[in-house]
């Protein structure tokens, strides 16, 4: 995986933040997508593996079926020297990582609607892996 500098910081539970110069956002993040998504069966036995997730019995005896663990990653770009508030960013970024977990595995969600610094080579798409 290549190394682009940055910063990477644990928010509570299963959150994690990075932050990345602009020129090496998607790279990075699409490096990490891959890898998780070669790893994820190698957790699982292998009759698992075969229906591509696991089984389980609730409290109540229901069954239910969870796909292999996936990574959600919502991005968004930010100018070095915008005129932006942490609070504001990370409202920002909650209300993506919505978005993001509504896709199926794992998936890469980025915001479009402001125009501060977002390259113009991967402007307006969200992919699933």
């Amino acid at each position: 995986m290549e190394s682009a500098g940055g910063f990477t910081g644990h928010i509570g539970g299963d959150d994690f933040m990075l932050l990345l110069p602009l020129a090496h956002w998607e790279s990075v993040t699409r490096q990490i997508l891959a890898h998780v998504e070669a790893i994820a069966p190698g957790f699982y036995e292998a009759a698992d593996r075969e229906q591509g997730g696991i089984k389980i019995e609730n409290r109540q005896g229901v069954v239910s079926f969870f796909p292999f663990f996936s990574v959600s990653v919502a991005v968004k770009p930010v100018a070095v020297g915008a005129d932006l508030k942490a609070l504001d960013i990370a409202s920002d970024l909650s209300e993506l990582k919505h978005q993001a977990k509504k896709i199926a595995g794992n998936s890469l969600f980025v915001e479009r609607r402001d125009s501060c610094a977002v390259p113009r080579q991967s402007e307006g798409r969200h992919a699933a892996y």
